[in-house]
């Protein structure tokens, strides 16, 4: 029971850890798109010095993403092993709630759980109403096929 316990703990740091490399990702793609305007613009202004430099940043970005793309599959390969370990052993039990630890990456990232939940509501709010205009639409085209409803003694 203490090995499980201690398993699951290190799942969710891999877990975390894949979650944080994602959002390092999305901050490195960012800055490379600053680093390729700043790149096209020296080059257009004839600054070959601030060229090269910008070129030089933009590789360490690539190979920063590159080395956190491969952590990433690094530590998904580890977490299937896991589970399979786990599996096997006949320990496994659906024990991790996704929303918990969803919180919970959340709280590490810094982020307030009522922004996350807002958006999600709002997310679900834009879903049912275009799924409420789609009805109408195919209620209307469905009318439309019939023809108007004929009245009482037309044949």
């Amino acid at each position: 029971m203490e090995q499980e316990k201690s398993t699951r703990e290190y799942l969710f740091s891999i877990l975390t850890q894949i979650k944080l490399d994602e959002k390092d990702i999305q901050k490195l793609q960012e800055e490379r798109i600053k680093w390729e305007e700043l790149y096209k613009t020296a080059l257009a202004n004839g600054d070959s010095v601030s060229a090269d430099s910008a070129q030089m940043r933009l590789n360490k970005i690539g190979e920063t993403i590159l080395l956190r793309q491969s952590e990433i599959e690094e530590l998904k390969k580890e977490v299937e092993g896991l589970k399979k370990s786990l599996r096997l052993g006949g320990n496994f039990q659906q024990t991790v709630d996704a929303d918990l630890l969803e919180q919970e990456l959340l709280i590490l990232r810094g982020e307030d759980l009522g922004q996350e939940e807002d958006r999600k509501v709002a997310e679900r709010l834009e879903a049912l109403k275009k799924e409420e205009e789609l009805e109408k639409n195919l209620a209307a085209l469905k009318a439309s096929i019939k023809g108007t409803p004929k009245k009482e003694g037309e044949k």
